[in-house]
Protein backbone atom coordinates (compact mmCIF):
# COMPACT_ATOMS: atom_id res chain seq x y z
CA UNK A 1 0.00 0.00 0.00
CA UNK A 2 1.51 3.18 -0.89
CA UNK A 3 2.31 5.90 1.58
CA UNK A 4 3.06 9.96 2.26
CA UNK A 5 5.84 10.68 4.47
CA UNK A 6 4.75 14.20 6.78
CA UNK A 7 5.35 16.15 9.76
CA UNK A 8 2.69 17.22 12.35
CA UNK A 9 2.21 20.70 12.01
CA UNK A 10 -0.08 21.06 14.81
CA UNK A 11 -1.78 19.86 18.13
CA UNK A 12 -5.32 21.20 18.17
CA UNK A 13 -6.27 19.01 20.97
CA UNK A 14 -5.45 16.14 23.26
CA UNK A 15 -7.10 13.67 20.77
CA UNK A 16 -6.39 15.75 17.14
CA UNK A 17 -3.76 16.46 14.99
CA UNK A 18 -3.21 18.35 11.70
CA UNK A 19 -0.73 16.95 9.41
CA UNK A 20 1.36 18.92 6.57
CA UNK A 21 -0.15 16.32 3.68
CA UNK A 22 -3.41 16.76 2.11
CA UNK A 23 -5.42 15.61 -1.12
CA UNK A 24 -2.56 17.18 -3.50
CA UNK A 25 -1.00 14.53 -1.83
CA UNK A 26 -2.57 11.62 -2.33
CA UNK A 27 -4.48 11.96 1.47
CA UNK A 28 -7.97 10.82 1.59
CA UNK A 29 -10.67 10.62 5.01
CA UNK A 30 -10.22 7.23 6.58
CA UNK A 31 -6.22 6.56 5.66
CA UNK A 32 -4.14 5.96 8.85
CA UNK A 33 -1.35 7.80 10.13
CA UNK A 34 1.41 6.36 12.08
CA UNK A 35 2.98 8.73 14.64
CA UNK A 36 6.70 7.95 14.83
CA UNK A 37 9.72 8.31 17.23
CA UNK A 38 12.83 8.45 15.42
CA UNK A 39 15.11 6.14 17.53
CA UNK A 40 19.21 6.13 17.75
CA UNK A 41 20.97 2.84 17.94
CA UNK A 42 24.39 2.98 19.58
CA UNK A 43 26.86 -0.23 19.58
CA UNK A 44 27.34 -0.68 23.15
CA UNK A 45 30.76 -1.93 22.68
CA UNK A 46 31.85 0.93 20.85
CA UNK A 47 29.27 3.36 21.13
CA UNK A 48 29.65 4.06 17.13
CA UNK A 49 26.47 5.13 15.81
CA UNK A 50 24.56 1.79 14.15
CA UNK A 51 21.41 3.91 12.57
CA UNK A 52 17.94 4.52 13.37
CA UNK A 53 14.82 2.80 12.99
CA UNK A 54 11.24 4.29 13.35
CA UNK A 55 9.31 3.12 15.95
CA UNK A 56 5.28 3.57 16.14
CA UNK A 57 4.34 5.78 18.83
CA UNK A 58 0.97 6.75 18.19
CA UNK A 59 -1.59 5.99 15.42
CA UNK A 60 -4.76 7.74 14.20
CA UNK A 61 -7.35 8.60 11.01
CA UNK A 62 -7.75 10.78 8.70
CA UNK A 63 -10.95 12.82 9.36
CA UNK A 64 -10.94 15.96 7.21
CA UNK A 65 -8.54 16.70 4.14
CA UNK A 66 -7.48 19.97 2.31
CA UNK A 67 -5.46 20.29 -0.58
CA UNK A 68 -2.37 20.77 1.55
CA UNK A 69 -3.19 19.71 5.02
CA UNK A 70 -5.32 16.96 6.95
CA UNK A 71 -6.50 16.48 10.45
CA UNK A 72 -6.61 13.15 11.99
CA UNK A 73 -7.91 11.90 15.42
CA UNK A 74 -6.24 9.34 17.59
CA UNK A 75 -7.33 5.79 17.02
CA UNK A 76 -4.69 3.97 19.73
CA UNK A 77 -6.33 2.93 22.87
CA UNK A 78 -5.47 2.05 26.22
CA UNK A 79 -7.61 -0.45 28.56
CA UNK A 80 -9.02 0.85 31.66
CA UNK A 81 -11.09 -0.80 33.98
CA UNK A 82 -14.60 -0.03 34.29
CA UNK A 83 -16.24 1.14 37.12
CA UNK A 84 -17.04 -1.72 40.03
CA UNK A 85 -16.36 -4.12 37.60
CA UNK A 86 -13.70 -7.09 36.06
CA UNK A 87 -14.59 -5.92 32.63
CA UNK A 88 -11.45 -3.88 30.53
CA UNK A 89 -12.78 -0.98 28.83
CA UNK A 90 -10.79 0.35 25.77
CA UNK A 91 -10.00 4.31 25.91
CA UNK A 92 -8.05 6.48 23.44
CA UNK A 93 -5.06 7.45 24.61
CA UNK A 94 -4.21 10.97 25.03
CA UNK A 95 -1.78 13.96 23.27
CA UNK A 96 0.50 15.61 25.77
CA UNK A 97 2.96 18.09 25.12
CA UNK A 98 6.02 17.18 27.51
CA UNK A 99 7.51 13.85 28.11
CA UNK A 100 7.16 14.54 32.15
CA UNK A 101 3.02 14.77 31.35
CA UNK A 102 3.14 11.40 29.18
CA UNK A 103 2.06 8.33 31.28
CA UNK A 104 2.78 4.94 30.28
CA UNK A 105 0.64 3.54 28.17
CA UNK A 106 -2.06 6.57 28.60
CA UNK A 107 -0.54 9.53 26.85
CA UNK A 108 2.48 10.06 24.32
CA UNK A 109 4.58 12.87 24.31
CA UNK A 110 3.85 14.56 20.54
CA UNK A 111 5.74 17.91 19.15
CA UNK A 112 4.99 19.91 16.40
CA UNK A 113 7.62 18.23 13.16
CA UNK A 114 7.14 14.76 14.49
CA UNK A 115 6.95 12.24 11.58
CA UNK A 116 4.02 10.92 10.31
CA UNK A 117 3.70 8.35 8.05
CA UNK A 118 -0.21 8.27 6.13
CA UNK A 119 -1.03 5.07 4.63
CA UNK A 120 -3.03 5.83 1.83
CA UNK A 121 -6.22 4.27 1.20
CA UNK A 122 -7.06 4.99 -2.46
CA UNK A 123 -10.50 5.79 -0.96
CA UNK A 124 -11.77 9.38 -1.84
CA UNK A 125 -15.19 11.23 -0.90
CA UNK A 126 -14.81 13.20 -4.51
CA UNK A 127 -16.57 12.08 -7.46
CA UNK A 128 -14.07 10.88 -10.21
CA UNK A 129 -14.16 13.57 -12.56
Amino acid sequence: MPSVQAKVADILTEYLLAINAGSMNGVSERDVVSLKQIVEIMDPDTGEKLGTVAVSKLILQVNHVQSKLCTATVISTRDTDAPNSSVRVPQKKKIVHTELDAKQGVSVCVSIGDRADIELSGFSDEPPF
